[in-house]
């Protein structure tokens, strides 16, 4: 929708762009002063071969080695000195008794004695291991029992930074795919990284501008677009086609043959109604080529829609558009929305020095003066327009037809209808037109 000769600022062009700021975290792990197996594995046969061979009465054999091994083992934190006063304390204050020669009896106890420590040695080995052994960050997800996992503040540690490294290397992956694809764009790739903003390009810098939780979100996916070979787009979903193919016409596209764009599978037409002038006098302008387009789309079938292009500056004025459109449409039959379109211009518009909130206001007061007179108000614009010039929570209850030139809709929230080309080719027309998709609801 390009306004006499003043064109539409691109916001969407050059931008520079360094390498996306990132600070993994950094975790440094200290040794745990755990036995290993090799040395625990010696540690149990040296104290039971000593235990087995020390002379000691069938009674105090099995409680004596047992001792032996807690005092001194890994967890106890004993030492030899201990080893030593455990021993002198388990034979205190008992008689000697007479020794006995060893028996098959006593090696087979001994051996079981020995098997016995061996398996509780591993046991210890396996569960002080596994304790320093760091959890990856399935551990938690791979339970599946009713019980709760514990974790030490080490493990959650590393956890932490198996994520952080990977995703930092997902968001490489991210980079390089978008940044290799056939035509690269800083802005493309910006908007998929900050999927929980909407972004946009103006005056060299960039805007963030957070998602809100109370606006209905954007349900097109975008595997369902496919492109054919002259560059117009369709919308199918699993239930079949669920997008009508429009454009958008005014003065610009001339003298229109609307028998050829019926032919061409052309099911909605969006027609300027007219304009308000640039200058000061803010002149209403009905376009010059509004009957001729309305009689021709109409008697070929074409659903009709209307848009007119506002440079109001106050409430009254944008009432006052309104009303123009009203009056311009009273013998005539719409189906499709009545549109205001807002735009930045790069000349010195009247309505270029708005604030955001008294845009806001105006626009408000167009479609609300549209819907009162029985019809269905829709507000159309590109990122800049509906989130730079418009505050988008005080108008999301409108429709709107979001302008986007691209192979997907770049709109995080519900939207009617997807101007995605302004050089499209259509028979019955001269040079370009403006391409739409209008969603089915």
């Amino acid at each position: 929708m390009h306004q006499s000769d003043d064109e539409i600022m691109d916001l969407d062009n050059s931008a520079d762009y360094d390498d996306m700021p990132y600070d993994p975290l950094e975790h440094h792990r200290a040794d745990e002063p755990f036995m290993d197996g090799d040395v625990l594995d010696q540690y149990l046969a040296n104290e039971v071969s000593a235990a087995l061979s020390e002379p000691t009465t069938d009674e105090d054999a099995e409680d004596t080695v047992n001792a032996d091994l807690w005092d001194a083992s890994p967890i106890s934190g004993g030492s030899s000195a201990a080893q030593s006063k455990n021993k002198t304390r388990s034979r205190a204050g008992k008689q000697a008794r007479r020794k006995r020669t060893a028996r098959p009896q006593s090696i087979l106890m001994g051996f079981l004695a020995l098997t016995t420590l061996c398996s509780l040695g591993l046991c210890l080995y396996m569960l002080f291991n596994s304790r320093t052994t760091p959890a990856n960050s399935n551990a938690i997800i791979g339970n599946g029992g009713d019980q709760p996992v514990f974790y030490s503040q080490e493990e959650v540690d590393v956890m932490m930074e198996e994520a952080a490294l990977a995703g930092k290397q997902d968001l490489k992956n991210e980079i390089m795919n978008q940044l290799s694809s056939e035509n690269p764009s800083v802005q493309d790739t910006l908007r998929r990284l900050y999927s929980d903003f909407v972004f946009y390009q103006d005056s060299g810098s960039y805007y963030f501008i957070p998602l809100s939780d109370t606006i209905e979100r954007n349900t097109l996916e975008r595997g369902n677009f496919s492109v054919s070979e002259n560059g117009e787009i369709s919308y199918t979903s699993q239930n079949g086609t669920s997008a009508r193919k429009g454009i958008d016409v005014s003065q610009y596209q001339g003298d229109i043959d609307w028998e050829q764009v019926a032919a061409s599978g052309v099911e909605f037409a969006m027609i300027r109604a007219g304009y308000r002038g640039y200058g000061t006098e803010g002149k209403l302008v009905t376009d010059e080529c509004f009957e001729r387009n309305m009689e021709g789309a109409a008697a070929n079938g074409i659903d009709i829609g209307v848009y007119f292009f506002t440079q109001a500056i106050t409430v009254e004025e944008a009432r006052e558009e309104a009303q123009y459109v009203l009056d311009l449409l009273a013998s005539y039959d719409i189906s499709y929305p009545i549109v205001i379109d807002v735009e930045k211009l790069s000349s010195d518009a009247r309505a270029n020095a708005l604030t955001q909130a008294q845009r806001t206001e105006i626009v408000s007061a167009f479609c609300d003066a549209i819907a009162e007179a029985g019809y269905t108000p829709m507000i159309y614009g590109g990122i800049y327009s509906l989130f730079g010039m418009l505050d988008i929570n005080q108008v999301s209850h409108y429709k709107i037809w979001f302008a986007f030139y691209n192979n997907y809709v770049y709109y995080p929230y519900e939207v009617q209808m997807w101007q995605y080309s302004d050089k499209g080719s259509i028979p019955g027309i001269e040079g370009a037109v403006d391409l739409n998709l209008w969603f089915l609801e």
